[in-house]
């Protein structure tokens, strides 16, 4: 489908339609110039009229069609237009050049049946005229012309007998005329017509040149007799009608020629206008000049006259060709090469020489010819023989070259008589005109001087024009023109054979001139001939006397040595000589003069470049020199002849030759140097080729795949010595280096095992590394590299893995066992802690009821009991203490236990938070105005676990860093927005922040642990956690920038760096640092609305009054601060799983007045949470328990804090915390249930676990009632 046109799919279209092309369209024009009609509309005659006619609609139907290119804004992928008669018409444009204008007025049953199945199109490629349809093969004739009609049709035409009788076929011109039926055109009665337009038909029916009338709206043709003619076998049967009927296949022409002229008002005149006519018989090239103008009258018409210059413009043709021949022959100097060039300047007039071949004549044998080439033939010798004998050779064609020779003249060939060739027939239908030329000339070339035959060229006929006198005295003078430029030819190519064979017989001359002095006369005679045979090639002659003066020389000398002419100075030969020669040819000149014959090398010097570079002209001109002395009847010397010949060329090249054979000679020893260092060399070196055939290795190659120097190349390559697992990789990594032409490097395992030092076997792992040798057309052509052996490498990662296994392994049980020490250790000292708690608080009961008993009691049991009071509360700090200090055992144990290599320190010092957000806002407030960003800073305090801390203990400095790279980016990455915001809020809470007031996804912790807090630089303050949120309306993350930003040294993509900068370590060191401080970071993105990057950091409220230590009475004040009023009191569930611990606690917290429950697991404790105030009412409840505690209002039991174990039975305190929450969110729980963690377990890891999995806070084992209770104020007040 891609090879059908447009041009064949509008043609098969029934819908008559044209094409403009739109870079000619002029807008509001109605001058249309189409440049096709579709088959359908060049048999609609009306359309003709439509586009032509002068009528309103017709003319703002061109219009219409020379619109804008633009389509309307409706953005349609046509356009629509109600033309004339009612017609409807639509207008596309295809690939912004062609505008199709297309009648859709037509429908299915008018579709012509010739449109169906179109008949075979004429020669696109000019206008060609074959003949007229059917329906213009007759005239209109309503009946045979009588001769009261023709004198009738001169009457009105004013033509006298006279006047008839002069223009030769005016007469029977008439008679058509009169013949036909004007009544029934448009025109109407010839009678009729207004008298100037009659006069108009007077003049042209005269007029000797080509004229025609196009008259009426659908341009009628009236004529005279040279159009006639012109016409060919047209004539008679256009006369009377319309334009578009007589002259169909010009139908784009026609109807640009009468818009234009409508539109303008101007004549339209065309120079050179191709076009062939069958007008003899057969298609004729023509060339014309028409001019046509509008004539003034109510009658619409134009006036249309032509004139002939076909033989002025195939004259001009051939007159170029004839120069280009000599332009491209000029210079040669070889007949071969002669040949090619006038068969190659003959292809480009392909009118003129529809095909030719040439052969050459054999000038040592007779009747030989040699075939020199074939026009537009790939392969001559495939068509014709490559010699012939024309005496003996039996081809059609040999006789008629035959008689061209012998006769010396041309000859015709013709297809006819079977002497022309069909395979040349063939070659002439792509070529010219495209016919099938069957008669050509076959032409002998002669040399000018003395008529010797040299070859005989073969050339078709224009198959377009009858071949004249004209045609054949151009034949003639193109023979005469190649034979002289043969010639010249000829002559350059004697001249260097010549010059060639006057250089070899100059040593032969020159002895013969010097074998005896008593011939001296006779041999300067010879030599004057000589000298006058030489004139013409290239070696210097002359002769000086004996004081240097030069008698006579040649052209070539002179212009060899560069030395004057006319009368010079003795000597002035010296001048011309290269300084650093002179001294070698002035004793060279002196060994002449005493009588010896001297053949000597010397350099002249150049006075301008001739043709030689800087460094040539530099080192001189270098000549061969021979110089005979000549002497008188006595045997003295009386002069020195001689001649020099140009030699530089020679030298040249000796020396180029020297040059690269010693350069060869460096190369190879240095490729010998380089393969004995490859040999030898410790390191495998390896070469390959482009196919992975190993072409070179030396010893060490050899030893590491445990190969032998002396075995095959085949069995070393890779093929035969890479693991099998890791050959197809080690392909295709291969494959994309040379792709890429890029250095190769992969690390891959060899079949050959390799023994550790520890004797273990192994395999053996080695780097590859090597580099493509690239040639200058910039193709691979090899590979050389070498090989790393990094087995050993590989046995120490393997054993520094195992180590490290081992290492981790011992880390993990060492925990456990230290997890499972300080859970059992903590576990019965919570119980002793309790214990002591409750006998302080029963000591205290004891001192106020001995007080009020003191008078009543004697003195000295009154002394007895106090003393047991003293030693009892002794007794129970020492408890205190001890305890205390083994849990501070416990503690020191732990953090050894995670001790590591960080260095990096969380420094905490005591900040006001509000400073936070300003020191913010003066950081980045005029960095962000000045790229036009709104820069906002809010203190979140909504919220019930909002905390409200004035001074927090914190890093400020590494906090810092963490919101300099966040805003930063935030700031960066929205700069470029129109209207850009970033937002920074701040929060403090109580508690881990909520999704609800981080809405982020955070990213996955790294395996960094977070400062431990409980240093006293830490201060004693509570714990609180402070957020942040930056948020722009920036670029926003795609998901494939979300999955690299937290990654060292990544960035979001590519593109990043180049457009925004930066190393991509920002946002890596940011979630390390709020790691180190116990936090989290994370983010929420959408590419092109903006990103949300939020995180959290644990810290201390800060207290800004120190308390001093504590005394015993003062924990006892404490501890009796504790005791609840009547609104301070709370219903407390203890979740515990052991018994004693469970019965301690609950004792404690009842003596101080709280209301206590217990479960011994987690699924008790939901049990019993489902018949408290915070279950729904309308949730089934799945078990009873006795309401032995206070109720709400609405009767259920009333809860305040939840105390959770961590590790029981059943379900331990982790999953039931769990199971509360997602209760939480389902709704079957209203509000929100504080629960505290109770843990023997104190590791920081071990404390988030209880936070993420839903408790509120948490405390380790053992804990004082002192230590629990701000805990339960702080989640329940």
């Amino acid at each position: 489908m891609e090879c059908v046109t447009l041009k064949a799919t509008l043609d098969a279209d029934p819908r008559p339609s044209f094409v403009l092309d739109l870079e000619d369209v002029g807008e509001g024009s109605t001058h249309l110039k189409p440049c096709h009609f579709s088959r359908s509309a060049k048999k609609d005659t009306s359309l003709f009229d439509v586009v032509t006619s002068r009528d309103n609609e017709s003319v703002r139907f061109r219009r219409w069609a020379n619109a804008s290119k633009s389509f309307p804004s409706l953005g349609q992928a046509y356009r629509t237009h109600r033309g004339p008669y009612d017609t409807l018409w639509i207008s596309y444009d295809i690939a912004d050049r062609w505008r199709v204008i297309q009648n859709s007025t037509i429908v299915g049953p008018a579709i012509p049946f010739d449109v169906i199945t179109p008949p075979e199109d004429a020669n696109p490629k000019e206008h060609q005229i074959n003949g007229l349809p059917g329906s213009l093969g007759q005239l209109s004739i309503a009946s045979s012309p009588r001769r009261s009609d023709v004198t009738s049709i001169q009457k009105t035409f004013g033509l006298s007998p006279e006047a008839v009788k002069s223009v030769q076929g005016l007469e029977k011109h008439l008679e058509i005329i009169a013949a036909f039926d004007w009544s029934a055109t448009s025109l109407g009665s010839i009678e009729n017509l207004p008298g100037d337009l009659l006069q108009l038909i007077h003049l042209i029916l005269l007029d000797p040149a080509p004229q025609c009338l196009f008259l009426g709206d659908n341009h009628i043709l009236l004529y005279n007799v040279a159009y006639a003619v012109f016409a060919g076998e047209r004539h008679p049967s256009i006369m009377g009608r319309p334009i578009f009927e007589a002259w169909k296949e010009a139908i784009e022409l026609n109807v640009s020629i009468f818009t234009f002229i409508d539109s303008t008002g101007c004549p339209f005149i065309m120079d050179d206008f191709n076009i062939s006519l069958n007008r003899n018989g057969y298609l004729e090239e023509m060339y014309l000049k028409w001019t046509t103008i509008p004539l003034k009258g109510p009658v619409r018409g134009y006036l249309c006259t032509a004139s002939e210059e076909t033989a002025r413009k195939i004259t001009e043709r051939r007159k170029a060709l004839l120069s280009r021949v000599s332009e491209a022959c000029r210079g040669i100097r070889d007949m071969s090469p002669f040949w090619k060039a006038v068969l190659e300047t003959l292809g480009t007039n392909g009118k003129d020489f529809p095909f030719a071949f040439i052969y050459s004549k054999d000038m040592n044998q007779e009747h030989i010819y040699h075939l020199e080439g074939v026009l537009d033939a790939e392969d001559p010798l495939s068509i014709l023989p490559a010699t012939i004998d024309s005496d003996k050779s039996q081809e059609c064609f040999v006789p008629v070259l035959r008689e061209a020779l012998t006769a010396s003249k041309p000859v015709p060939i013709k297809h006819a008589n079977g002497t022309l060739p069909e395979c040349i027939i063939k070659l002439s239908e792509m070529r010219g005109s495209q016919d099938r030329c069957l008669e050509g000339i076959a032409c002998p070339i002669k040399r000018a001087s003395d008529q010797m035959t040299l070859g005989v060229l073969v050339i078709g006929v224009n198959t377009r024009k009858t071949f004249d006198p004209v045609d054949r005295a151009f034949v003639g003078y193109m023979i005469r023109a190649l034979g002289d430029l043969a010639t010249n030819t000829i002559n350059a190519q004697e001249s260097d054979r010549f010059a060639k064979q006057a250089a070899s017989q100059q040593q032969t001359l020159i002895q013969a001139l010097a074998s005896t002095t008593l011939e001296a006369d006779h041999m300067s005679a010879k030599l004057q001939r000589i000298v006058k045979m030489l004139e013409m090639v290239d070696v210097g002659l002359f002769e000086f006397n004996m004081d240097g003066t030069l008698l006579q020389a040649n052209e070539a000398f002179f212009k060899l040595t560069g030395h004057p002419r006319g009368n010079a100075a003795p000597h002035a030969w010296k001048d011309t000589v290269h300084d650093d020669d002179l001294q070698q040819a002035e004793a060279q000149f002196r060994r002449a003069s005493q009588g010896e014959h001297v053949n000597f090398e010397m350099r002249y010097k150049v006075n301008s470049l001739d043709g030689l570079d800087r460094d040539d002209a530099h080192m001189g001109k270098w000549a061969s020199v021979f110089v005979v002395p000549i002497l008188d009847k006595t045997g003295v010397v009386t002069c020195v002849s001689g001649c020099v010949a140009d030699i530089t060329d020679q030298k040249r090249r000796q020396q180029d030759a020297i040059n690269r054979a010693e350069t060869l000679e460096k190369l190879r020893a240095s490729e010998k140097r380089f393969h004995k260092f490859a040999q030898h060399a410790l390191c495998p070196i390896f070469m390959y080729d482009t196919n992975r055939q190993l072409q070179f290795c030396n010893d060490a190659y050899c030893k590491m795949i445990g190969g032998e120097s002396g075995k095959e190349m085949a069995e070393m390559d890779g093929a035969n010595v890479i693991h099998p697992d890791d050959l197809e990789d080690f392909y295709k990594f291969w494959d994309k280096s040379m792709r890429e032409q890029k250095p190769l490097q992969y690390t891959c395992r060899l079949k050959e095992p390799w023994t550790g030092p520890d004797g273990a076997s192994g395999e053996t792992w080695v780097v590859a590394s090597a580099y493509p040798e690239v040639d200058k057309e910039g193709n691979i052509t090899g590979w050389i590299g070498l090989l790393i052996d990094i087995s050993q490498l590989k046995w120490a990662e393997r054993v520094q893995e195992l180590r490290m296994q081992e290492a981790v392994e011992a880390k993990r049980q060492q925990e456990n066992f230290i997890d499972m020490t300080s859970h059992e250790i903590r576990n019965p000292l919570g119980a002793v802690v309790h214990c002591a708690d409750s006998i302080l608080t029963s000591l205290v009961d004891l001192e106020a009821l001995t007080k009020e008993m003191s008078a009543m009691m004697p003195h000295k049991q009154m002394r007895q009991l106090l003393d047991i009071y003293e030693s009892s509360f002794d007794a129970v700090n020492t408890i205190i203490s001890c305890s205390t200090h083994q849990r501070r055992i416990v503690d020191d144990v732990l953090t050894w236990s995670k001790l590591n290599s960080n260095l990096l320190k969380i420094t905490p010092s005591m900040v006001r938070s509000a400073a936070i957000l300003q020191d913010i806002r003066n950081m980045f407030e005029l960095d962000a105005q000045k790229v036009g960003v709104a820069l906002n800073v809010v203190q979140d305090a909504g919220g019930a676990d909002n905390v409200n801390a004035e001074w927090v203990m914190l890093d400020p400095g590494r906090l810092m860093q963490i919101l300099i790279n966040l805003i930063t980016n935030a700031i960066k990455f929205t700069r470029e927005k129109s209207f850009g915001q970033v937002t920074v809020t701040m929060g403090v809470t109580s508690s881990k922040p909520s999704l609800d007031r981080l809405p982020i996804d955070f990213v996955p912790s790294s395996d960094r642990l977070g400062t431990d807090m409980n240093n006293p630089e830490w201060g004693t303050g509570d714990m609180l956690y402070l957020y942040f949120i930056v948020e722009d309306t920036g670029c926003g993350l795609s998901p494939e920038e979300k999955s690299r930003i937290f990654s060292r040294f990544a960035q979001g993509s590519p593109r990043t760096h180049t457009k925004y900068g930066g190393s991509g370590l920002g946002l890596f060191i940011s979630r390390e640092l709020v790691q180190l401080q116990c936090g989290e970071i994370g983010f929420a993105s959408q590419a092109g609305i903006g990103s949300k990057f939020g995180f959290f950091i644990k810290a201390r409220k800060a207290n800004i009054e120190k308390a001093g230590s504590e005394t015993p009475n003062m924990q006892l004040r404490r501890l009796n601060s504790f005791v609840p009023s009547v609104d301070q009191r709370y219903s407390i569930l203890v979740v515990e799983d052991n018994q004693v611990n469970q019965a301690v606690l609950s004792k404690q917290l009842r003596k101080l007045g709280h209301e206590v429950h217990v479960a011994s697991d987690g699924a008790e404790a939901l049990k019993f949470i489902q018949t408290t105030r915070y279950w729904r009412a309308d949730t089934p409840v799945h078990a009873n328990f006795a309401s032995a505690g206070s109720k709400g209002s609405s009767g259920q039991v009333e809860l305040s804090v939840i105390l959770m174990d961590v590790e029981m039975p059943v379900m331990d305190g982790l999953t039931c915390a769990a199971e509360i929450r997602r209760f939480q969110r389902e709704g079957c729980i209203e509000g929100h249930l504080p629960i505290i963690a109770v843990s023997a377990n104190a590791r920081a890891e071990q404390v988030n676990q209880a936070i993420s999995c839903g408790m509120d806070d948490a405390i380790s084992k053992p804990f004082r009632i002192v230590d629990l209770m701000p805990k339960i104020e702080r989640l329940v007040g």
